[in-house]
């Protein structure tokens, strides 16, 4: 286990585990991390009422959606640009 990182996280949390909890999930789930995939949700920046916004387009928010959606075991949704 990683003493240096959980000391350096201590601050910042709050737990009613045990350090002998933590170190029970680190190693139950620390094979986890070879899984784990990056995405993002592609948009573009709108100045709106003087903020700056990422707005995010229908069709970007929906394969978002179903990227989470396939990975949960669940059926895809397919919009058409009215829905």
């Amino acid at each position: 286990m990683n003493q240096a990182f959980l000391n350096s996280i201590a601050n910042e949390s709050q737990t009613d585990f045990s350090l002998k909890d933590m170190t029970k999930v680190a190693m139950n789930y620390r094979d986890a991390t070879k899984t784990v995939k990056s995405d993002h949700a592609q948009g573009e920046s709108q100045n709106i009422n003087g903020e700056s916004f990422e707005v995010v387009p229908s069709n970007e928010m929906q394969r978002i959606s179903n990227e989470i959606r396939t990975a949960l075991g669940l059926n895809t949704v397919n919009l058409t640009e009215n829905d």
